[in-house]
């Protein structure tokens, strides 16, 4: 009844209407569902037999079911990529909601189908093939739950898990971040054992604690970018390394005292026990034990110690060679004399008996 063509000397047509209103109707006599009527938009192409007028898009508003009661839809068609063959890409329903790729959406968006569950959420972005994806792009994307009631922000998994990764949709990167369907959290590691399990690169702190910008805190694999078992821990004050402990390394606690059984050290190291007489114990995996003395004047380490060799008590002073008391297994005690024949026994320097 109406028809806007291009003559080609201008590039729009105009329509005057004069009335408030303008109305496409469909005098179609008959009880079927999608009727109504179609606003479509063609040109000409060429084929064999010359120019033939075809439909690239089309709007097309009416009925989704049969009968009176069926609500109204409006629909945006375009052409396919031959002559007539326009396909449906977006409909408004009765209700408000919009689908994209979906004729039948049952959420406010619905883009490439609906959902499965009874509860039909605000928008759904679906696709079959390749998973549904959203992307949000700017100079500094934001995702923000702006809750307006009691309730709390989800992000809900679906028994799959979650990934969080580098890289984009044309180039998935490596997972930073992951967690499993049992709740397990890995950061470096897609196989998380433990509620929380991390693995860094050799060389990194797995974990670190800062206060006001210092660092109090650090755990993870030392300097070492082996795959060995380079394992630290460090306490800091003010910046400044306290305690250590490492695995291949030397390890310190240089905080205060220390107390083992007690939290109230009265020395550098206290050691209590409320159940055994036998409060510290030093084994060695060699022929001989020793425990070290050294104050401010002794020359070396291993120039004041006590040890034990087999089940006797030897006294060194002056160096490691220089056992100079011993008590042996017996009771009897030798100044001078490695084998102490009597209770006491004192020998001179040319090995000559004393007593």
């Amino acid at each position: 009844k109406l028809q806007v063509s291009f003559n080609g000397g201008h590039t729009s047509g105009t329509i005057n209407i004069a009335d408030s209103s303008f109305d496409i109707y469909n005098p179609l006599e008959a009880n079927t569902d999608e009727k109504g009527s179609i606003l479509t938009f063609s040109d000409n192409y060429l084929d064999d037999n010359g120019y033939q007028r075809t439909t690239r898009a089309a709007i097309k508003g009416g009925t989704d079911l049969v009968g009176n009661d069926g609500g109204g839809f409006l629909a945006l068609y375009t052409d396919s990529g031959g002559a007539n063959s326009a396909t449906e890409r977006m409909r408004i329903d009765d209700e408000g909601n919009v689908g994209i790729g979906s004729g039948n959406p049952a959420s406010k968006l619905t883009v490439g189908g609906n959902g499965v569950g009874t509860l039909k959420p605000t928008a759904i972005f679906t696709d079959e093939t390749n998973g549904g994806s959203l992307m949000l792009r700017g100079q500094s994307p934001i995702l923000a739950f702006d809750k307006t009631g009691t309730g709390v922000p989800k992000i809900l998994m679906d028994s799959g898990g979650l990934q969080f990764k580098t890289g984009t949709l044309d180039a998935e990167g490596d997972i930073d971040m992951v967690i499993l369907p049992d709740g397990k959290v890995g950061i470096g590691t897609t196989n998380p054992e433990k509620i929380l399990h991390l693995d860094a690169n050799g060389g990194l702190p797995i974990i670190q604690l800062d206060k006001g910008g210092d660092k109090i805190f650090n755990v993870g694999t030392g300097t070492s970018t082996n795959d060995d078992d380079n394992t630290i821990l460090q306490m800091f004050d003010e910046g400044i390394e306290k305690i250590r402990l490492f695995t291949v390394g030397n390890s310190y606690f240089n905080g205060g005292y220390v107390g083992i059984g007690t939290d109230n050290p009265n020395e550098r190291l206290h050691v209590k026990s409320a159940e055994r007489n036998v409060v510290a114990n030093f084994e060695s995996t060699d022929a001989k034990a020793y425990i070290s003395f050294k104050d401010s004047a002794t020359t070396n380490t291993d120039t004041v110690f006590l040890g034990a060799e087999g089940d006797n008590m030897t006294f060194y002073v002056g160096n490691a060679e220089s056992e100079r008391m011993r008590i042996d297994d017996t009771g009897n005690v030798g100044i001078g004399a490695t084998n102490p024949l009597t209770l006491l026994n004192l020998e001179g320097v040319k090995n000559t008996s004393i007593i």
